[in-house]
């Protein structure tokens, strides 16, 4: 019995390969028609990288923008960007008012735009306090200008949470925007001693914070010139100061744009990464405390958008240029940070 079931089994008939097992409805496929023709025409899609077998033709094509952005921004060991694609029925960045508002239109004729966006997938917390001592301690200064590059590259290209981006963001959060929190006490003590000190003990104090960082990382201080970091690359006895400086300096010598960040209302959530000195320090607390308070009212973690219109395939092929720099750039800041936290 068991053998007639399984020569029953293997009799039964297979879809070939190239035949897809779900079909789309027709209005989705003259929509994903147009998407695809648009990547075509773009230069981000080739007969050699479409998929041949696919149900979804939509999603395929968004895999393939992806894999050619994800290409040129290498293997990453610390971030994990996440590019999306969907037809819209707007042809403007600012009649997105967010990614929950956003449906792909059901007609083909209501295809006005096509919208990119891309964001952090997973954010880790790591440890680069070790690693940033020791290159002080190896050349003062050095530490601060890593940082400084990694601060001023990243806000345009991937936004991490540094330490400095950690005051600001404590300032906001505890100290009613006030340099440390001797006003916020002063305002919900009224004079009592036991309570002010109870109070304190209870919050992140700038004290706390100064005693977690080196006051260089809290104050983005500028640190070496790119000519002493090329220098340093070339000629230290130090095998992890170089490779340090050349990254750091490869960083500082790629171009970025601010020209795709997102310009929406609310806080932004969508760091790529917090920088910890030491592991599970304050600065978990006080992201964590950042998203939880950014979560309760208007918020966004959308790094970077940016919308087409639909009838003008050479705005993305304009795009796919101008985006190099800034995939290079990711790149880079990723193995900075992987280079500086193992």
């Amino acid at each position: 019995m068991a053998a007639a079931h399984a020569l029953a089994a293997s009799s039964q008939p297979v879809l070939a390969d190239v035949i897809p097992a779900v079909i789309m409805p027709a209005a989705g496929q003259r929509v994903a028609g147009i998407v695809a023709r648009y990547l075509v025409r773009g230069g981000a899609v080739t007969r050699g990288t479409f998929p041949q077998a696919s149900s979804d033709p939509l999603t395929a094509c968004a895999a393939v923008l992806s894999a050619w952005l994800h290409r040129h921004i290498g293997k990453t060991e610390c971030l994990s960007p996440v590019f999306s694609l969907e037809p819209v029925d707007t042809c403007k960045v600012d009649e997105i008012e967010g990614m929950e508002a956003v449906q792909a239109p059901s007609d083909a004729e209501a295809v006005r735009g096509i919208h990119i966006h891309w964001t952090e997938g997973s954010v880790h917390r790591w440890t680069v306090g070790p690693s940033l001592n020791r290159l002080e301690a190896a050349v003062p200064g050095l530490s601060a200008a890593v940082l400084r590059i990694l601060e001023d590259k990243s806000w345009k290209a991937y936004p991490i949470f540094t330490p400095s981006v950690l005051l600001d963001e404590a300032s906001n959060l505890y100290w009613l925007g006030e340099p440390d929190e001797t006003e916020f006490l002063d305002e919900n003590c009224d004079g009592d001693p036991e309570a002010r000190e109870a109070m304190r003990a209870d919050m992140v104090t700038r004290a706390e914070i100064e005693a977690s960082f080196p006051a260089w990382a809290l104050t983005r201080t500028a640190g070496l010139s790119q000519r002493r970091l090329h220098t340093l690359s070339k000629n230290h006895r130090d095998a992890f100061v170089r490779r340090t400086t050349e990254l750091a300096l490869a960083l500082a010598r790629t171009p970025v744009s601010s020209d795709f960040t997102v310009r929406r209302e609310g806080l932004f959530t969508g760091f790529g990464a917090v920088l910890c000195w030491a592991d599970e320090d304050i600065a978990v607390r006080v992201s964590d405390d950042y998203a939880h308070y950014a979560w309760q009212g208007d918020s966004f973690d959308e790094i970077g958008e940016v919308v087409f219109p639909a009838d003008q395939p050479s705005a993305l092929r304009r795009w796919m240029r101008a985006m190099r720099p800034q995939l290079r750039a990711i790149g880079l800041i990723d193995r900075l940070l992987h280079h500086l936290s193992e």
